[in-house]
């Protein structure tokens, strides 16, 4: 169940806070990036782990910056809090934490703190339990042997994926009770996926799936869904269940978002070596929504100058695809 928002005005002052602090990271100032996080943190009304996204997000970033200022009171004091409220963990959260934790026990000397740690993180995941900023542990980190029946590595970790099913695709309306659920879903999804949680983003995507009836792809609500979830598993290098997934989203027939599905099947294309799927997929992209579609995706639009597709295309001649 989604968490209560907290008031609009103190929202915006709590995300006015949140730029802050990424602007002073981006200047290399982690200190007052830190300061910013608990300032915004005295804001948030008791208990302040009730509240959606701000417990999660602050918690995380505060403990980040902390890290950063080898400021290792304040950090352990954040990753606990950090701990608490992602409460009950699933598979990605619990990594988050972990990691954060073994950066703090390696920083203040116990390595054998860490490594049991990072271990976790391994027999989670795998290598994918070792985000960019922890390859450096990586290259000299030995995994312990699995117990018995532990599965080590991302192939413990798989997903189910809601198939839109049989029947005619004609579009429907969901029942409000039905869409609120989906609707929060796809906003905790959402959230997890900003906190670079991609693996708990996609578990939160089938959920909302599997709340729609088949077909499937006669909800207007499978498209985003479907495409969210394509982009997810294409951050966690699950590329085949991508390729499938948007396969599903370009089926709805309420789908309004058929350039940016053309762009992410795209970029899958792309990362398993099918240059020409990949053009072809863009090509698709760009007749539907023009070069605005690429703004925001500077290695896809890399790609597409490299071989001359925004001059061959014209921004006119945009149709569905």
């Amino acid at each position: 169940m989604r968490k209560p928002a907290v008031a609009e005005e103190l929202d915006a002052l709590l995300e006015e806070l949140g730029s802050q602090a990424f602007d002073f990271e981006d200047a290399g100032d982690p200190v007052s990036a830190l300061g910013k996080m608990m300032e915004a943190w005295e804001l948030l009304p008791e208990p302040k782990l009730s509240w959606d996204y701000f417990g999660q997000a602050f918690s995380n970033r505060a403990a980040e910056y902390a890290l950063a200022a080898k400021d290792f009171e304040e950090a352990v004091i954040w990753i606990d809090r950090m701990n608490e409220a992602y409460e009950p963990h699933n598979e990605a959260t619990l990594v988050m934490v972990a990691a954060l934790r073994a950066r703090y026990l390696y920083e203040v000397g116990d390595r054998d703190g860490a490594w049991e740690q990072f271990d976790l993180c391994y027999k989670t995941k795998g290598r994918k339990g070792f985000s960019k900023e922890h390859l450096q542990f990586y290259k000299t980190y030995t995994p312990s042997s699995p117990s018995s029946g532990d599965k080590v590595g991302p192939e413990s970790w798989g997903v189910e994926i809601p198939k839109p099913g049989s029947g005619e695709a004609k579009g429907g309306k969901l029942k409000p009770s039905i869409g609120e659920k989906v609707d929060a879903l796809y906003f905790e999804g959402s959230n997890f996926e900003d906190l670079n949680a991609p693996q708990a983003a996609v578990e939160c995507y089938v959920k909302a799936l599997k709340l729609l009836s088949e077909p499937r792809t006669k909800w207007a609500e499978a498209s985003k869904l479907y495409l969210a979830l394509g982009e997810a598993l294409c951050t966690l290098a699950q590329l085949d269940e991508a390729k499938e997934v948007l396969a599903y989203a370009l089926d709805s027939p309420e789908s309004d978002e058929r350039a940016k599905i053309w762009l992410v099947s795209g970029n899958v294309q792309l990362a398993m070596g099918c240059s020409e799927e990949a053009l072809n997929a863009y090509r698709k992209a760009f007749q539907v929504g023009g070069p605005e579609v690429f703004e925001d995706d500077e290695d896809a639009k890399a790609f597409l100058d490299h071989h001359g597709l925004a001059s061959e295309e014209k921004t006119a001649d945009r149709r569905p695809l």
